[in-house]
């Protein structure tokens, strides 16, 4: 996720970044069956995201997305003999290796996050919704798998860069974002680490996940990763 969200210099990859993932995130929910691969237009892409013009201006974006996308290693991209051809991206496994996409088991170190349809109808993909958002949001999905308070979810400046890749800019911005937009609801308080009345308090911030946009219910049949 942070190699999509980065641009090729290694700084922050701003809008571009956010199109990239949610993009590939499109790509892997559409693109699960047979053989990781779809013909759709780019215009359905571009729908798909709420982007503006999506029969024009936004599919040229698609399609230049698609491009940087393969040339990261995350697709594989067929182009027609003829202009105007609709080009057929196949899903590439997400660590850009360049190897098949293969649907993970769910075992140890084979491991996914189930992402809800609702990303494609709650307003997550609005435009509103940053690249920092957008991550953020991913994030809280693997939080909240791991939290044993789930409506308590604690995202700690201290170790988020190191778990993923992203910056505290990123941290900061992307949970402001949610707040605003209602899809983690933050709840501020101060805390004694020490459980006494001697120590110095600090504050701390805790979230809450929209209900509508919580994980799906584990199942036994495979899905596609994140």
């Amino acid at each position: 996720m942070a190699s999509l969200m980065s641009g090729r210099q290694g700084s922050g990859g701003g809008r571009g970044g956010r199109t990239r993932l949610a993009l590939l995130l499109s790509l892997i929910w559409v693109a699960s069956g047979k053989d990781h691969s779809t013909t759709r237009p780019a215009s359905f892409w571009a729908r798909l995201l709420g982007m503006p013009d999506p029969g024009e201006r936004g599919a040229r974006t698609i399609n230049a997305t698609w491009a940087e996308l393969e040339r990261r290693g995350f697709v594989k991209v067929q182009r027609g003999a003829h202009s105007g051809d609709v080009s057929k991206i196949t899903l590439l496994d997400e660590s850009a290796s360049g190897a098949p996409y293969r649907i993970p088991t769910g075992s140890e170190g084979d491991w996914y996050i189930r992402v809800p349809e609702n990303l494609w109808l709650a307003p997550v993909l609005a435009p509103e919704v940053t690249g920092p958002g957008l991550a953020l949001y991913l994030v809280a999905l693997r939080t909240y798998g791991l939290a044993r308070n789930k409506d308590r979810l604690t995202f700690p400046a201290g170790t988020f860069h190191d778990r993923y890749g992203l910056s505290e800019s990123t941290r900061k911005k992307g949970l402001k974002n949610l707040d605003e937009h209602l899809i983690l609801t933050r709840t501020s308080s101060v805390v004694d680490d020490f459980g006494g009345v001697g120590h110095r308090l600090r504050p701390r911030n805790t979230y809450e996940l929209a209900p509508h946009l919580l994980p799906p219910a584990p199942r036994a049949s495979n899905l596609p990763s994140v």
